[in-house]
């Protein structure tokens, strides 16, 4: 490896490193502000949903989801601080898993959050790999102007937090329409007429 090949890795990796903190910081502000929103939104709903549809509302339900929000929010906190203070390659992991996790909650703010969590572990697991590849035709990325990355071949500007292979995409939205559907079909039919999996 040349010593000019080697100073365009590092540029590479700082650039990746300071888009992540910024991503990090963003979906966990949205986490927080998504938890704190929880309990009011679910009662909200329960006092809106109930006179008009006779909408079954099971507090210790609301009370498990709201747990798994705030465990997932405090999941966020210690990465963003870790990324924070030494970033790598290796948190490129807990980005996926939260946003993943973003994407079950059901919530729209989680899975906003959970894209930019995805893309940004998408992106420090590509600086692990030595060589940041773009998503669309696999052709190897450049630095852009000092602060931004992009594509050789198709000069597209890449943007961590927001980019993701499609099949990433598609497994995220696949996710987020199961947990939806999991709140609907609970609102739709009595809690003791579900599936076991699908009660708690």
């Amino acid at each position: 490896m040349s010593v000019a090949q080697s100073g365009e890795d590092d540029v590479v990796a700082r650039i990746v490193y300071r888009d992540g903190l910024r991503v990090a910081k963003s979906s966990t502000l949205l986490y927080i502000v998504s938890t704190i929103l929880a309990p009011i939104a679910t009662l909200g709903l329960a006092l809106f949903l109930y006179p008009l549809f006779r909408v079954s509302f099971d507090p210790l339900v609301s009370i498990v989801l709201e747990a798994y929000g705030a465990a997932i929010t405090l999941y966020a906190v210690l990465v963003y601080l870790r990324i924070r203070s030494h970033p790598s390659p290796g948190l490129g992991k807990h980005f996926i898993i939260l946003g993943l996790l973003g994407f079950g909650t059901g919530a729209v703010l989680y899975a906003y959050a959970g894209l930019g969590f995805a893309s940004t572990g998408y992106w420090l697991r590509q600086v692990g790999r030595g060589s940041l590849k773009c998503n669309r035709d696999k052709n190897v990325l450049a630095v852009y102007g000092g602060e931004s990355l992009a594509c050789r071949t198709c000069s597209r500007v890449v943007k961590v937090g927001s980019d993701i292979p499609q099949g990433w995409r598609k497994s995220g939205f696949a996710v987020l329409i199961l947990s939806f559907s999991r709140y609907a079909l609970e609102g739709i039919l009595p809690t003791n007429s579900l599936p076991i999996v699908l009660q708690y």
